[in-house]
C-alpha cells in the first residue's frame, strides 16, 4: 500500500534555502501576474527568435531577480531586478554583465530596452 505524506507550508523568512544560506526576503515582494506576463511577453519573442534559451528567478535582500540566459553561459545576459518599495526611488532595473542599461519607476519603460532588435550577420546571395 501507499503512504499518504503531508508537507508543511513552506516558510522563507530566516529559514534555510537551498542554496543553504539564509534569507530575510519578503514574500509579498514578488513579481505580481501583471509584471511577469510583461517580462514573459519579451522572453518568448526572443526564444522564438533564438537568442535566448533560459531562465532563472531568485529573491535575496534587494528583491526579486528574473535572469534570462542566452545559448551557452554560467553568467546571464541581462538581470531584470525589482527592489522592494521605498528602498530606492528606481524601482526596476534591468542590467547586462554587471552594467546598468536602465532603471525607471514603471516595469514597461525598463523593458524596452530588451525589445531594441540586435543586428545580424546576412550572407549575401
Amino acid at each position: 500500500m501507499s503512504e499518504v505524506v503531508t508537507f508543511e507550508a513552506p516558510r522563507r523568512r530566516g529559514r534555510a534555502q537551498s542554496g543553504g544560506g539564509t534569507s530575510n526576503w519578503a514574500p509579498g515582494e514578488f513579481f505580481d501576474k501583471h509584471e511577469l506576463n510583461q517580462i514573459l511577453q519579451v522572453y518568448s519573442r526572443k526564444v522564438m527568435s533564438g537568442e535566448w534559451l533560459d531562465y532563472a528567478v531568485s529573491a535575496d535582500d534587494e528583491g526579486v531577480v528574473f535572469a534570462i540566459y542566452g545559448r551557452v553561459a554560467n553568467v546571464p545576459l541581462y538581470r531584470i531586478r525589482k527592489r522592494p518599495a521605498g528602498r530606492r526611488e528606481d524601482r526596476y532595473e534591468v542590467s547586462s554583465r554587471g552594467r546598468v542599461l536602465k532603471t525607471g519607476k514603471r516595469l514597461d519603460g525598463v523593458l524596452k530596452v530588451l525589445n531594441k532588435r540586435q543586428p545580424k550577420l546576412v550572407h549575401p546571395d
